[in-house]
């Protein structure tokens, strides 16, 4: 029994991929993979077959955006300033979902009828009936068998979807656009070809008149309220200069002159008084010095200007100085504060008279502008409206005709190279995908390399060299074999190097079976010091030797005998499997090295992992028989766990 630890290790390594080992394993069933191959292209070469024969047609054409070949003067000033935008690509892209829309198909079909085209309409009542099973299956799953068919719809529904399928569009970066149709008859496509151009084109013109028109009525209503607010703003401006004055910016000028004339004056007063005062507080003083005069004229300089030394009927040369009359001072203070209050009126009436005027100028800006807005609004739209009313007579034709669609003279033909490499490339994956499944099922080895890395061998070498030998009997071989071969001269060198005395030799699927290696092995190894006997744990007939008698040796009887080397096998009443879980079977074998120098212990297959099993001798020299695509990995595995490999022999 192997432990929980082998079997892990075994399963680890039956889990790694190898890739060398993944293609081996392909080129091992490379003639499944060749045969899906061929049936696959056999499926391509049918359907090319089986393609109905189909014309397509073309037309070519472009179609512009706007009506860029129309001068309309100064249309986009008024398009920016109305919100009408009239800029834009010089192409237009036409939208595949237009063409290909059900509404679009609806309007076409008043010309082409496609209802009565059995191309495109595959509506038919006669449908097969659902076999008993599949009635029942959809019962069960709760699909409902009598839905009430709307017969139109279901014929417009397959109509679109053939036109989906059968025309095709095509944009080229520079706006050009290609219509193809396909169809079972060439004039059948040339027509719809160009049909769908025509519509799209008429359709395209229909569009810039009615853009054209609207923008016309907009225009002329835009202008006429235009008008309306030209005519508003006119009579608001009229009534305001009857009812306040003409010239509101004159009046505003004239009252702002003054009202800085009279501030002018308030402060001119306003220093003469302040002097005054000041000088009568002066003349207050019992002494009156010359200083005094000079603190008074460096505070107030307005004492030595001829005005302040006037007004006190002092001498007006400004060197002379002389102190006035207090009462005089006094008089003229008066007078003065006099003239400062009737100064602070007549500037509180010219402030509030330049604010009138101020508002009724504000007033007047805001008519004025409201006027010249309406009236350049006005302008503008007139002239727009002249030119729109030239242009809207003009029934321009905004595309090109590059070809129209004419009829195919000779048939479409299908992808056919296409075709055949998916089949083939389809056989072949499903060929490859089939020989992984089954070489995951077998479970073999496919290259050397894999055998070699499980079996961790010291010895390794191939034993095709003596495939010819593996069915002569020992006389045969000692006539046969007249030199050692080079490989066995090498195997045998390492069993006499580990001193064993019992080799164990075990095959797994191989042409050659262990004992016949082993009988090749003792023929080269004889010697006359040498006494080599061979047991067979895999084979349970009689083949005893007619010129022998029945010598017994221990549990076995001789079945072949040459010089040196005997084959032996189990007594007739013993069953090889058998003897081999019997628990003296080790002592058993032990017993025969009186008898023997060395004994090949040989078993095939799955005999082989219940004879290593059996097997408790230590001094063993352990023989693995392989073979590439036919030694199973799980069975090398097994007994390379039980019994380390010491020689790996390939073929």
């Amino acid at each position: 029994m192997m432990s929980i630890g082998e079997m892990k290790i075994g399963s680890s390594i039956d889990n790694e991929i190898d890739l060398n080992e993944l293609f081996f394993s392909l080129w091992t069933y490379k003639l499944l993979i060749l045969i899906t191959g061929i049936i696959g292209l056999s499926f391509s070469v049918h359907r090319i077959q089986n393609i109905k024969t189909v014309y397509k047609s073309s037309a070519i054409f472009k179609i512009f955006d706007k009506a860029d070949t129309i001068n309309l003067g100064g249309a986009s000033l008024l398009a920016n300033f109305t919100g009408i935008s009239t800029s834009g690509s010089n192409n237009s892209i036409l939208p595949e979902e237009m063409v290909k829309g059900r509404v679009f198909i609806e309007k076409i079909n008043r010309e082409l009828n496609f209802v009565s085209d059995l191309y495109f309409n595959r509506f038919t009542l006669n449908k097969p009936k659902d076999s008993t099973w599949r009635t029942i299956l959809k019962r069960n799953l709760g699909y409902q068998l009598d839905i009430p068919l709307d017969q139109k719809e279901a014929i417009w529904q397959g109509i679109v979807n053939r036109y989906s399928q059968n025309v095709a569009l095509q944009i080229s970066d520079s706006g050009i656009i290609t219509i193809t149709v396909t169809h079972q008859d060439a004039n059948r496509a040339a027509v719809i070809a160009n049909t769908i151009m025509k519509t799209i084109l008429n359709d395209r013109i229909d569009k810039i008149n009615k853009q054209m028109n609207d923008q016309l009525i907009y225009l002329s209503n835009t202008m006429a309220n235009s008008l309306s607010d030209l005519e508003a703003t006119q009579s608001k401006l009229k009534t305001f200069a009857m009812e306040n004055s003409a010239l509101p910016l004159e009046s505003f000028s004239a009252g702002s002159i003054q009202l800085d004339f009279l501030r002018e004056e308030f402060e001119r007063a306003m220093e003469l008084y302040n002097a005054a005062f000041e000088l009568e507080k002066i003349l207050r003083k019992k002494e009156i010095s010359n200083a005094d005069y000079l603190k008074l004229s460096n505070e107030f300089p307005i004492v030595d200007q001829v005005e302040f030394r006037r007004i006190l009927g002092q001498n007006e040369i400004v060197s002379s100085w002389s102190w006035p009359n207090r009462n005089v001072v006094l008089a003229v203070l008066d007078t003065l504060f006099e003239r400062k209050e009737r100064l602070e009126n007549e500037i509180y009436a010219s402030q509030k008279d330049v604010d009138r005027s101020g508002r009724t100028l504000e007033i007047y800006s805001k008519l004025k502008r409201e006027e010249k807005n309406a009236e350049a609004m006005y302008t503008v739209i007139m002239e727009q409206v002249k030119a729109q009313s030239m242009t809207a007579g003009y029934k321009h034709n905004n595309s090109i005709i590059y070809e129209y669609a004419a009829p195919s003279i000779s048939p479409s033909r299908s992808n056919s190279s296409l075709i055949l490499l998916f089949g083939a490339v389809l056989g072949l994956f499903f060929g490859s995908l089939l020989s992984l499944v089954v070489s995951a099922n077998r479970k073999v080895f496919y290259t050397k390399k894999s055998i070699i890395e499980q079996s961790k061998a010291n010895f390794i070498a191939s034993y095709k060299s003596i495939m010819f030998l593996r069915k002569k009997k020992l006389k045969e071989l000692k006539s046969t074999i007249n030199k050692s071969l080079p490989v066995f001269r090498d195997l045998i060198v390492e069993i006499h190097s580990q001193s064993a005395n019992f080799i164990v030799v075990s095959s797994l699927a191989t042409k050659i079976k262990s004992h016949e290696f082993a009988k090749i092995t003792s023929s080269l190894m004889q010697d006359k010091t040498i006494k080599i006997a061979t047991i067979n744990f895999s084979h349970s007939g009689r083949m005893q030797s007619a010129d022998l008698g029945t010598e017994i040796i221990g549990d076995f009887q001789l079945l072949e005998r040459e010089n040196n080397i005997s084959i032996l096998m189990l007594k007739h009443d013993l069953e090889p499997m058998s003897y081999v879980s019997q628990r003296d079977f080790s002592a058993s074998l032990q017993l025969l090295s009186d008898t023997f120098d060395i004994i090949f212990v040989c078993a095939d297959n799955t005999d082989a992992l219940s004879l290593v099993r059996a097997i408790k001798i230590k001094n063993i020299f352990h023989i693995m028989l392989t073979r590439t695509k036919h030694t199973k990995r799980k069975n090398l595995s097994q007994i390379s766990m039980v019994k380390s490999i010491q020689g790996l022999l390939y073929e």
